[in-house]
């Protein structure tokens, strides 16, 4: 069963940067997904809000099983190749800004993902984007709790 492509940035009115998917590469996709699980984690981990909290689980608990399919998925395209670099990135202190800037940054990457996938015609890389695509969204709404 295919699932439907993410909506684009420019339908949800969500920030990303254009192009995002010419710069990505398998390194650089399993690498953002094990940040944004760490990121995830740590604002788990630093909010006072019990809402927020349970979102925040919720969120770094898909994150696991996304960065895991998504990862073995593309070492299975480029098999027997391996990844070739891991780029870690700083977490920012813990705000609710920096909360809304992480989704943000999460629901965009997963279009671009979709993007780079279409672009190679990787329709199961498009999949996967599209059930993370769904935690990065609910996360937003649940986000709106207080």
């Amino acid at each position: 069963m295919q699932l439907k492509k993410p909506m684009s940035p420019m339908s949800t009115g969500m920030p990303m940067s254009m192009g995002m998917a010419s710069g990505m590469n398998p390194d650089m996709i399993m690498s953002k997904l094990f940040n944004m699980h760490t990121k995830a984690h740590f604002y788990h981990l630093q909010t006072t809000s019990f809402a927020q909290h349970n979102m925040l689980d919720a969120l770094y608990k898909d994150l696991i099983e996304s960065k895991d399919a998504i990862s073995e998925y593309l070492l299975g395209i480029q098999a027997p190749k391996r990844f070739g670099s891991f780029t870690t990135e700083a977490v920012e202190p813990f705000s609710e800004e920096a909360v809304a800037r992480f989704l943000d940054e999460g629901f965009g990457f997963t279009v671009a993902l979709c993007d780079y996938g279409d672009q190679r015609k990787l329709e199961e890389l498009c999949n996967l984007a599209s059930e993370l695509q769904g935690s990065f969204a609910k996360a937003k709404y649940f986000n709106t709790f207080k």
